[in-house]
């Protein structure tokens, strides 16, 4: 508008100084008026130099005027021009430009000043003052006038935005509707939602006008700017250097006014939020309240999404330890019990490794690892030195602890691999600490939801572990012989089923079976006494064991009969086995100085898939007897049925 002005105030007076002397530089200032003015329009700073170039017009045509006849109509077009650019301009300009108009005009006129051209004078004076107070009250109408438009605008852009918030939808989708919303309001070009992760760097969530790869732009809030001064300050800013526009990594994208504001929950930091221009001094700090509430928008729905995730978290939760109650609480076998507590945690954490400690008493330093996992692979028992690690501290003062990288202490698992988060819970039982259980990952921090999480596990898995722990050893009391250490009867009869069925699946599988019977434990007791009876049954229990492989199951079946189980042994290298234990036996053991002298019969039978197992322990028993009747001392072997 005020170049349009000026410009036709120009061309007129450039029409009504023909025929003067100095016409040609009256067209000139017109015609560089209009070309300066086009070039120059789009310029951001064009309307600051316009206005500033009222008191230029002013001294200028003021001389047109002194140059033209004394009663030329060009003061009606000046005073037009005054008027409307006061009313355009402020009132300093209008106080200045009268100023020197009227100094310019007296001294125009002189020494011919009349009292004609003085009250013309002192007319335009006055008239200028006014135009200018008027055209002063007029500009600051209109200025609350299109304040009050765009504070109602923009608080009916903020009341749809808040409303688009309530909805069902992810949170990466209401940031990008809040960010398109925002953009449109605001008339701006760009923007972003970063949110702070588990690991403390800031992650996009959200990005609205930006290039494509900065969808997974990440950056670290302690060093880049302005996300580290505006979550220090808490304050929004308008960022509009150049320089420092390039550190934020927007610079490729044109972006040359920025405002950022901190995203705050209470006192704790949740990211940043930024709006964007590629024109320059787009805004100013005027936009730093909207902005300012946008934040407090977004934080309330980032704040509603985290509820929401951690109820059901929490639901999840619940489910999951009622699920795991009733699995553990159903088994009483550690074998089964400790997988059964990693496919619990693994359900929610998805650990790459997992173990499971339980301490030994009177030894803080080492513990007894009977689970590991580790990428994939399920390590075998092992007793580990814990001394100094996170593991150490958790056993000692009983608190779970969230720990993120490779510790001090801590000692690699099987693929030696440092984590970048692992949780450490106490199990604990009556209140003791009986062991621990870890998760850790090589992909992912965890979060204190996660440790939460361990911890009821195991507050859970320490009662059913103990369970299965007293339920082993009453087991193995339960299965042994109190004489020889040996099984008895009983676990004879489960291991025993236990193989034949592995038998009956491998027909390669060979199976035999030794019935072993004292021919010396009467003779003995009547002798030397019973004690020396009980003697004569752990020598036979100690000849069997050292004649024996790991995998071989020797039990004391009744009184003075033992069976000895051979897996994957056929009948002529069991029948070496029997030779060796008869050979062990018969040289004796000392007793009151005595040489107690002692024999065995022993019957070896092999597995034939038609049998059963009464047939099976029948063929070795009469196998047993048929040895005793042909003189005892010595091996029968059980004839294959046809």
């Amino acid at each position: 508008m005020i170049f349009l002005i000026r410009s036709v105030v120009w061309v007129g007076s450039a029409l009504y100084a023909l025929q003067s002397p100095h016409d040609g530089l009256v067209w000139i200032g017109a015609a560089l008026v209009v070309i300066g003015g086009a070039v120059f329009a789009n310029l951001s700073s064009y309307t600051v130099v316009n206005r500033a170039l009222i008191l230029v017009d002013w001294a200028a045509i003021t001389v047109a005027v002194h140059l033209a006849p004394a009663a030329s109509p060009v003061f009606v077009l000046y005073g037009v021009e005054s008027i409307i650019l006061t009313v355009y301009g402020a009132m300093r300009y209008c106080l200045i430009g009268t100023v020197l108009f009227s100094a310019s005009l007296v001294g125009a006129h002189w020494p011919h000043l009349g009292s004609q051209t003085s009250f013309q004078v002192f007319y335009l004076f006055v008239v200028l003052l006014s135009a200018g107070l008027v055209g002063e009250a007029f500009a600051r109408q209109q200025r609350v006038l299109a304040q009050n438009r765009r504070q109602n605008a923009e608080l009916r852009g903020l009341q749809a935005i808040q409303e688009s918030l309530i909805q069902e939808q992810p949170l990466e989708v209401q940031m990008t509707a809040l960010l398109n919303r925002s953009l449109e309001m605001l008339s701006l070009d760009m923007g972003y939602v970063g949110l702070i992760d588990d690991a403390g760097q800031v992650h996009a969530r959200a990005v609205v006008g930006l290039r494509a790869e900065l969808q997974s732009w990440s950056w670290d809030p302690q060093t880049a700017e302005p996300t580290r001064t505006v979550l220090r300050t808490k304050k929004p800013l308008v960022i509009s250097e150049a320089d420092y526009l390039s550190q934020t990594g927007l610079g490729p994208d044109g972006v040359r006014t920025l405002v950022v504001t901190a995203l705050f929950d209470q006192d704790e930091p949740l990211g940043v939020l930024g709006l964007g221009s590629r024109r320059a001094h787009a805004f100013g700090e005027e936009i730093l309240p909207v902005v300012e509430t946008l934040g407090t928008l977004a934080v309330g729905r980032i704040r509603f999404d985290r509820e929401r995730a951690a109820a059901r978290s929490r639901a999840r939760l619940l489910a999951s330890l009622e699920h795991v109650g009733r699995v553990l609480n159903s088994n009483l076998k550690m074998e089964v019990l400790l997988p059964t507590i990693h496919s619990s945690v693994a359900e929610e954490l998805q650990p790459d490794a997992f173990f499971v400690v339980l301490m030994i008493p009177d030894d803080p330093n080492h513990v007894v690892m009977p689970y590991m996992y580790d990428e994939g692979k399920v390590y075998g028992p092992d007793i580990l030195d814990v001394s100094g690690g996170p593991t150490a501290q958790v056993l000692q003062d009983g608190e779970p602890r969230l720990l993120r990288g490779d510790e001090p202490g801590s000692k690699p698992l099987g693929s030696e691999r440092p984590p970048l988060g692992w949780i450490v819970a106490p199990l604990k039982h009556e209140g003791r600490v009986i062991g621990a259980i870890s998760a850790q990952s090589y992909r992912m921090f965890y979060s204190q939801s996660h440790l939460d999480y361990l911890a009821s596990i195991a507050n859970q898995a320490a009662v059913a572990i103990e369970n299965a722990r007293l339920y082993q050893e009453n087991e193995i009391v339960a299965m042994t012989d109190p004489l020889t250490g040996l099984g008895n009867a009983r676990q004879f009869a489960f291991v025993l089923d236990h193989y034949l069925h592995q038998a009956a699946d491998d027909q390669n599988n060979a199976l035999t079976l030794l019935m072993i019977d004292s021919d010396s434990l009467k003779r003995i007791n009547d002798r030397h006494g019973h004690p020396a009876g009980d003697q004569h049954i752990r020598h036979l229990a100690s000849a069997i064991r050292s004649n024996t492989r790991a995998e071989d199951v020797a039990c004391r079946y009744a009184g003075d009969e033992f069976v000895v189980l051979l897996p994957n042994t056929p009948v002529r290298a069991a029948e070496q086995v029997a030779e060796r234990i008869r050979r062990a036996v018969a040289a004796g053991f000392r007793w009151d100085e005595d040489m107690v002298e002692q024999s065995v019969s022993i019957g070896v039978a092999g597995y034939e898939p038609s049998m059963t197992a009464e047939e099976f322990f029948a063929a070795a028993d009469r196998a047993m007897y048929v040895a005793k009747e042909a003189g005892k001392n010595r091996i029968y072997v059980a004839r294959r049925t046809a």
